[in-house]
Parts: C-alpha cells; structure tokens; sequence
C-alpha cells in the first residue's frame, strides 16, 4: 500500500540510488525472500506506472541528478532504471546490486 501511494506525477526520479527503481527494487527483493507475491506485485506497478507515466508519454526518465535532465549511469541515471526493469523481468537471474549478499554458487 505505501509503495504504490509513493508514486507522485512530477515528483522525485526513478533512479536506482534515491528513485522509485531504487524503492520498488528493495521491495521486490524482500518478496522474493520473504515469499510475498504482494510485494512483487507492488514493484511491478511501480514498473507499469514508470512505463506509463514516462515511456509511453515520451518524457525523458526523471534521474537522480537534480532535474538536471538524463543521465547515463547506473545509480543515478538510465542504466540504473533499465537494471531495473531488467530485474522486473527475471530477478532470479538478474541480481539487486543495491543488496549485498554471498555469492551462492561458492561451496
């Protein structure tokens, strides 16, 4: 519920540092663990909403950078939301690089 009333038009960015990528892929992470299909829901409707609100509308994507317009990194900027929906579409396989964690296939 708190991460879908999070999402204000105009507001804020979409960046995986301080954005909605960044929100909605710690929520994602913590329904995969958790086992919370809810939860995954709400980051995906962040992810519907980007595309939407900003996509499909033909805006440029709200970065992390103090309006100062696109930028090509990763925390910050459109490499950062594109990991974003990267990890939207296969989390197994596509890892948060905001949670650190052990790697799994060490034994």
């Amino acid at each position: 519920k708190t991460l879908n009333k999070e999402w204000v038009e105009g507001q804020d960015n979409f960046s995986l540092c301080h954005g909605h990528a960044g929100n909605a892929d710690f929520v994602l992470s913590s329904g995969i663990t958790l086992n919370r299909p809810d939860l995954i829901l709400a980051a995906q409707n962040v992810g519907d909403t980007g595309i939407r609100e900003i996509q499909d509308k033909g805006l440029p994507w709200p970065c992390g950078n103090g309006g100062a317009g696109e930028t090509p990194n990763l925390m910050l900027g459109t490499a950062g939301i594109g990991y974003f929906y990267l990890r939207l579409y296969d989390p197994v396989a596509v890892p948060s690089v905001l949670l650190i964690s052990p790697d799994q296939s060490v034994s």
